[in-house]
């Protein structure tokens, strides 16, 4: 597919990876030089110095086959000209990011107003993932199949009485469930693990498990897991993504407190959130956050702009005492940093974006994707077409032509979650959950 990617920032460029892995040809525009000569180095990709709005740029662009057309630069404005000029100019699909959901009113038909097919909003769906994570207690979590199965990853506590248990004898245990994922800590790092039989499990792991969702309770149950009850959570950044995390919490946590150092922002939240505390920062982080009783707090959520901010701030709150700490980050080295001091619910603006444009921009049969482990994991729900060539094949005998990586978790069929085993077999229309590496996009899209 003929895809051009306009903004070369943090978004822009970890959807022109992602892409790239996909098979897709890529151009990439942005009036940054930098950007686009670090991009070029890369990728095997065609770079355009330039605006997105500059018509003769665009009208060159265009000229030439398009099949897809993302506007992912800092200004809404540029993204929603582009699509039109998209549209004007050829038959491509469009997708443009927004900084919020201003202009999606139900009366007012943004899409074929603006002729964009697909609108992004990152900050909130960032907002919605920690959303899910705390009410959850999981770094990650997504319903699939009309709610009818569920993945969540967990951490085995150190006091669980399975410890050191095969996954072979997991299949006796008294619960639904397929393991995806393993993360293991480990002296010299952590170490990803797709799980077959003779893997066993320890206390500490972080998995990623699939199930039906009224088995849920009975999963935690096993692992000696229970049900998140929260009662108090504080919010250290007070902007758009901040204020999207309070109206999502607000009827689930009893106790909301949010802070900012700029007084005018306090001003605006007061106004606006009328069942959270907000708080002006005016001392150091330390002392603000020692001040604030911290440890008292079900959960810490650092998600100002500042990316090492968070971090830091995070790490503080947990030497404090507080049990959950959740920062938000973009840069893969500083999640990767963060794991290994300890901080295992990790957001990434530029992760959880690119998950909602893939499947748009595979327009078939890939409806949805996840990714898990800071990336390192990808979940994907996928429906096997007419076209496929593993129709009819026993999973035992297209197990061994799959990559060792790659394991298909659960199918759903006439209203029924199915755990793969090797005697099931693949029909046209089954819905599969996918979990493998970002190395395997590719094939995952073409396998059925």
């Amino acid at each position: 597919m003929q895809i051009i990617v306009g903004g070369a920032g943090r978004i822009g460029t970890y959807l022109t990876h992602a892409l790239i892995q996909n098979g897709h040809s890529v151009t990439v525009v942005d009036d940054n030089h930098e950007r686009l000569h670090i991009l070029g180095r890369l990728h095997d990709i065609a770079i355009r110095h330039g605006s997105i709005t500059n018509g003769e740029i665009l009208e060159k662009l265009f000229e030439e086959t398009c099949d897809l057309f993302i506007g992912v630069t800092d200004s809404e404005e540029a993204n929603i000209l582009a699509c039109i000029a998209a549209k004007k100019m050829g038959k491509a699909r469009t997708v443009a990011r927004l900084k919020n959901n201003s202009l999606l009113r139900p009366a007012f038909n943004s899409g074929a107003i603006f002729h964009v097919d697909h609108f992004v909003i990152p900050e909130l769906l960032v907002a919605e993932e920690i959303n899910r994570m705390v009410r959850t207690s999981s770094a990650s979590s997504k319903k699939f199949f009309f709610g009818s199965a569920e993945l969540r990853t967990i951490t085995i506590p150190h006091s669980w009485r399975h410890a050191k248990m095969s996954l072979h004898d997991l299949k006796s245990a008294p619960v639904n469930m397929v393991i995806g994922a393993i993360l293991r800590h480990e002296s010299e790092g952590t170490r990803l693990i797709i799980p077959h039989g003779d893997d066993v499990l320890f206390p500490g792991d972080q998995l990623a498990v699939v199930t039906d969702s009224t088995s849920m309770r009975d999963v935690l149950h096993f692992f000696d897991l229970k049900e998140p009850h929260v009662k108090k959570i504080f919010i250290n950044g007070g902007g758009r993504i901040g204020f999207q995390v309070v109206q999502l919490l607000q009827d689930f946590v009893p106790n909301i407190y949010i802070s900012d150092t700029s007084l005018e922002r306090c001003r605006h939240l007061a106004k606006h959130l009328q069942k959270a505390s907000v708080i002006h920062q005016t001392v150091s982080d330390w002392a603000f956050i020692r001040e604030q009783a911290i440890a008292q707090s079900d959960w810490y959520i650092g998600c100002g702009k500042n990316e090492e901010h968070n971090i830091l701030t995070s790490l503080l709150s947990k030497e404090l005492g507080c049990p959950n700490v959740l920062a938000c980050i973009n840069d893969e080295s500083e999640a990767r940093l963060a794991e290994k001091l300890g901080l295992s619910f990790l957001v990434s603006e530029r992760i959880v974006a690119t998950n909602q444009m893939i499947p748009w921009v595979h327009h078939g049969n890939v409806q949805s994707m996840l990714s898990l482990f800071s990336g390192r994991v990808e979940v994907s729900h996928v429906t096997v077409s007419k076209e496929s060539s593993f129709i009819g094949v026993p999973l035992s005998e297209l197990g061994p032509k799959l990559p060792p990586d790659l394991l298909i978790a659960v199918m759903y069929r006439n209203e029924h979650v199915l755990v793969a085993d090797g005697s099931q077999k693949l029909v046209p229309g089954d819905h599969v959950i996918i979990i493998t590496t970002p190395q395997n996009r590719k094939f995952v899209r073409t396998l059925f």
